[in-house]
């Protein structure tokens, strides 16, 4: 989904400390016009850029059943503006697109970008590419910052490196942490890594503290009974 026809956005790096507290995050108010259910279907993110990838501007059309995403140049953009107002088939190609958005990457990181660029429902009129392009960048530097508050997250709970958040949960099931086997602790990270990496395949990040410490909580639980069974 890499599109760099009109060059890089520096506000993306703006970005890196708001959503690295996207917990303290409240998602933005924005009214979609557009059909996120029933039979006609929504365009994918990647049909946004390929089309800004290609022209100034891109715009929804209905054909048929399905929603289309077009590209559109600058010269053209206002006669069908116009042209859609007067047939009364202003589709709000924003909404959509902050709507795709949100499914690729995260409800939080979409209203994070949604607020910064000020993109809000404009039924009828086209979305500029270079909107289009902004947005892409941010979210993708957003994700990659919410990876790495991810990775500190990761070491607290981790049992191998001994920390913090791992030896209270020890402490919490009534295990010995400072007896704990080298196999075990191997075991416990390994499980714990597929929690963060599906986590963020899921877009879920960052992680919270206490999310975290309800997985630990679950592996140690399993790991005592296995051991008192035994």
């Amino acid at each position: 989904m890499s599109i760099a026809r009109h060059g890089t956005v520096p506000e993306a790096l703006l970005l890196i400390s708001e959503i690295a507290l996207v917990t303290l995050l409240q998602q933005m108010s924005i009214d979609s016009h557009f059909p996120a259910t029933g039979q006609r279907s929504a365009p994918a993110l990647e049909a946004f850029c390929e089309a800004a990838g290609q022209f100034d501007a891109v715009t929804l059309s209905l054909q048929g059943q399905t929603w289309r995403v077009q590209g559109e140049e600058a010269a053209s953009a206002g006669a069908n503006r116009v042209l859609w107002n007067a047939q009364g088939q202003g589709q709000d190609t924003t909404s959509a697109f902050v709507q795709a958005l949100g499914q690729s990457f995260s409800p939080e990181l979409s209203a994070a970008v949604a607020r910064e660029l000020g993109l809000r429902p404009k039924p009828g009129q086209p979305l500029l590419s270079r909107t289009v392009e902004a947005a892409m960048e941010m979210a993708t530097t957003g994700r990659q910052a919410l990876a790495g508050v991810d990775f500190f997250t990761a070491l607290q709970f981790s049992a191998t490196a001994s920390g913090a958040e791992f030896r209270k949960a020890c402490d919490g099931v009534g295990i010995a942490h400072e007896r704990m086997g080298a196999a075990d602790r191997q075991h416990i990270d390994a499980i714990m890594a597929q929690h963060f990496s599906h986590a963020a395949a899921m877009s879920a990040v960052p992680v919270s503290y206490d999310t975290a410490a309800q997985w630990l909580e679950a592996v140690l639980h399993s790991l005592k009974a296995d051991k008192t069974s035994s």
